[in-house]
């Protein structure tokens, strides 16, 4: 007679939040490479994932014909959804015992301005998602100066802030 397998190890899930140019996505596509996880890491974009389940819209173009409060909820309906799938594969991986995964996601810039997009990140909603996964989230700390330069060197193809780049810092 065998043992049975031992369970695999939880899933991983790191969410990224930032400002706007401090890094979130090259961070987030850095580690999935650099993380030995035998090619089990994948790395999510939420504005890239906005992106796509919306037939190749941008967030330049939801906002400027919906409004940022229509765009926020639209973000927070897409990182739903990718908590939702994540959840289901760790559901799939843990009834098949394979090898478990690490999903890195990088929010938008302005995510933690919406509160039900707030409320996502409170870590009695992540345990509950799902007790099989551990979770964790990393500010990407720059500072303003560097953000601010950014800022105003690539800015024609982000909707524009309705404050200035230091204000809305603050708030966040």
């Amino acid at each position: 007679e065998t043992s049975p397998l031992p369970p695999p190890p939880p899933a991983t899930i790191v969410i990224i939040i930032g400002m706007r140019f401090s890094g979130k996505t090259s961070l987030g596509s850095a580690a999935a490479r650099a993380l030995p996880t035998s090619g089990n890491c994948r790395f999510i974009d939420v504005d890239q994932e906005i992106i796509t389940r919306n037939g190749g819209v941008t967030p330049s173009a939801i906002v400027a014909g919906k409004g940022w409060q229509a765009f926020r909820e639209m973000e927070c309906e897409t990182m739903k959804a990718i908590l939702k799938e994540e959840e289901e594969e760790q559901a799939n991986t843990t009834n098949t015992n394979t090898t478990t995964t690490t999903t890195i996601i990088a929010c938008g810039g302005g995510f933690v301005d919406h509160h039900e997009s707030m409320d996502l990140l409170q870590p009695q909603r992540l345990s509950t998602a799902s007790s099989a996964h551990h979770c964790m989230i990393v500010w990407a700390d720059k500072p303003l100066a560097m953000i601010e330069a950014c800022h105003t060197a690539d800015n024609a193809a982000r909707p524009s802030y309705a404050a200035s780049v230091a204000e809305v810092f603050d708030r966040r």
